[in-house]
């Protein structure tokens, strides 16, 4: 992977080292390749082939719960600097067993771990997290939403071919709707950065109907969109909705840095002037990192909240 190729190019792969964690280009078919940073010699299968045939049961939608997750390495209101080797020490243990119990935490640290590497500004180090564990996860649901982080990763610089290539891998029949739903908010997040605004409004439920952990990226988007069909009145109406179910600093947050439905946030900043952005309670980093690895990771936003 060269500097000059996209990060995220489908068309190869960015494998960790089961040694010492480095990122390493491998081929889509595998074979034995050397880590270039410990030296160690790297047996990689092929990629894997999704299929909906002769697969276990579908988990339950508590099975993809980061806040409970999140919950249960006590990392909740830390700094990054305590919580990054935690999830490191997570990660490198439930990629060795990642059975059914263990999948699920591979699947947590997963998310933390690569949200922490784009909060760092290191993307071929996170896109190597997310794979690696697409690689190793027996859930396919699980699969197919960290599918749906590298789509939106790959979204937020700009690698269209890319992010679709890693979108088209993602299927959730037969998942649990928490997966269709991150699909969707995926789809629209690449319909709202093409200008498909009305997309947009097609995949994602107004703010008051819509569930499950990727509601809130969905009602941001949705808001942009609106704004941009000149609807803006529905916009600031969404925008009142979204803060009252998710919080007035996630939401004006994270769209500030992403300068989503811009009008929008002025409108509500000018009828609420009496109210400081910081009288609510303050944002945690078990807010932050939910967000950011459901959305994609904003390295700005991350170390502005956590500092």
């Amino acid at each position: 992977m060269t500097s000059a190729s996209p990060v995220f190019d489908f068309a190869v792969r960015a494998i960790a080292c089961i040694n010492c964690g480095a990122p390493q280009r491998v081929p889509p078919g595998g074979g034995t390749v050397e880590c270039g940073h410990c030296r160690s010699a790297l047996v990689i299968e092929p990629r894997r082939v999704e299929s909906t045939r002769s697969e276990p049961a579908p988990l339950p939608a508590s099975a993809y719960d980061l806040e409970a997750f999140l919950r249960s390495t006590g990392c909740e209101g830390k700094p990054w600097s305590e919580t990054l080797p935690v999830f490191r020490a997570a990660w490198n243990e439930a990629r060795r067993q990642p059975g059914v119990e263990g999948g699920y935490r591979l699947y947590g640290a997963t998310a933390m771990l690569a949200t922490g590497h784009g909060a760092q500004g290191d993307q071929l180090a996170r896109r190597a997290v997310l794979e690696t564990a697409v690689e190793l996860l027996p859930d396919r649901g699980h699969r197919c939403i960290l599918r749906c982080h590298l789509a939106r990763a790959a979204n937020r610089l700009g690698e269209r071919e890319a992010a679709l290539a890693w979108l088209g891998q993602c299927d959730a029949t037969g998942l649990a709707e928490v997966v269709a739903d991150e699909i969707r908010v995926t789809k629209a997040s690449l319909a709202n950065a093409a200008g498909h605004h009305a997309r947009v409004l097609e995949l994602v439920p107004p703010a008051q109907q819509a569930t499950g952990a990727s509601a809130s990226l969905g009602a941001q988007l949705r808001i942009d969109s609106l704004e941009s069909l000149g609807r803006d009145d529905e916009a600031r109406q969404e925008l009142e909705i979204a803060i009252e179910r998710h919080g007035r600093e996630v939401v004006l947050g994270w769209m500030a840095v992403n300068e989503l439905g811009p009008r929008s946030r002025a409108a509500f900043t000018t009828v609420h002037t009496t109210a400081s952005p910081r009288s609510s309670a303050p944002m945690t980093v078990a807010i932050v990192l939910v967000l950011l690895a459901l959305a994609g990771g904003v390295a700005i936003w991350v170390l502005a909240a956590i500092n």
